[in-house]
């Protein structure tokens, strides 16, 4: 047996005897608590990294179950001051990404049109109508209106068949069309993943296409950017069908669909790929932690690849982001 596997059955035993003998609430708060320290403190392995990407997304609903358990917890016949205590500070670490929104909120538009106006040949529309708040406490509870999609056929391999969600723009007529790829370490996830994004695209009056992709370590790359190729080249055979305006095509990816976006928009034009290799050595990857980009080096880059060893790292100093950077040399 591991170290590992010796260190979490302790900690389970310990959490047992815990439970057996103090109250629900002081374990559920002490639960919580460990849970908001990660909105904080960098998580040390990628498990906990995924528990920290709900606590700090979600940390509104987190926020409310530890207030519930904290004015509960005064009424409860084992009420116990440690408790209360790590309660009061899990909520305070569990706001701090609200917070954090809202701070940037206020000074996001002038630092979006400083960057814009240091670009040439880039115009902003100003369409009062489209423009709304960057972040809103009394609508961040609020649900994005239903919208339907259709799941599409858009390209068969001999040993693949990979299909698309299509959210049709609720504004009528030919409209600009939004190619969402899903993350997932390149190793999973599929179309389905955060449609509430797609529905908002398709009210704001986006065609949005959600596609899924070849996954590793089946197949690897370019296995990824060849399937958005092969989607752009779908919605642009069926832009009359589709109501798509084909001279607006947007990319865009979420975690390793965000390195394939990338990847696709610097080899794909006119739906044809250009030589890959020469490409992709100049492009950049954003990497959730260091597990992500050791999975992409050993499971997703294609032999060939591999033996370049091109790859240089230069760590991104964050709390929970390292940035990766491929440089030839």
């Amino acid at each position: 047996m591991s170290n590992r596997h010796t260190v979490v059955l302790f900690l389970s035993f310990l959490l047992l005897l815990l439970i057996y003998e103090t109250s629900f609430h002081l374990v559920v708060l002490t639960l919580f608590f460990l849970a908001a320290l990660l909105n904080v403190f960098k998580s040390p392995t990628s498990e906990l990294w995924l528990l920290a990407v709900v606590t700090s997304e979600y940390s509104i609903i987190f926020a409310g179950l530890t207030s519930l358990l904290l004015l509960t917890n005064f009424y409860a016949v084992s009420f116990t001051l440690v408790g209360t205590i790590l309660g009061l500070i899990a909520l305070v670490l569990f706001l701090l990404p609200i917070r954090d929104a809202y701070f940037i909120a206020q000074k996001l538009p002038s630092d979006l049109e400083k960057a814009f106006r240091q670009m040439k040949n880039v115009t902003i529309k100003n369409d009062q109508k489209l423009i709304n708040r960057p972040f809103n406490i009394f609508k961040f509870l609020q649900t994005i209106p239903k919208v339907s999609f259709r799941t599409l056929t858009y390209v068969t391999y001999d040993d693949a068949t990979l299909t698309l969600d299509f959210y049709e723009s609720v504004v009528t007529g030919k409209r600009p069309c939004v190619i969402v790829i899903h993350g997932g370490s390149w190793i999973g996830g599929n179309s389905k993943q955060l449609p509430e994004l797609n529905r908002h695209l398709a009210q704001a009056g986006y065609h949005c296409a959600a596609i899924n992709y070849r996954l590793a370590p089946q197949w690897k790359c370019p296995a990824p950017i060849e399937d958005t190729a092969a989607a752009l080249t779908y919605l642009r055979q069926h832009a009359d069908e589709l109501n798509i305006d084909q001279n607006n095509f947007v990319l865009l990816g979420r975690s390793a669909g965000g390195q394939i976006a990338l990847l696709a928009a610097y080899t794909v034009q006119q739906s044809e790929l250009h030589t890959f290799r020469r490409k992709v050595l100049q492009g950049k990857m954003v990497c959730s932690n260091q597990k992500q980009l050791m999975t992409f080096i050993a499971t997703i880059m294609s032999d060939e690849l591999h033996k370049l060893q091109l790859i240089k790292l230069t760590q991104w100093n964050s709390i929970f982001s390292e940035l990766y950077e491929f440089q030839q040399g």
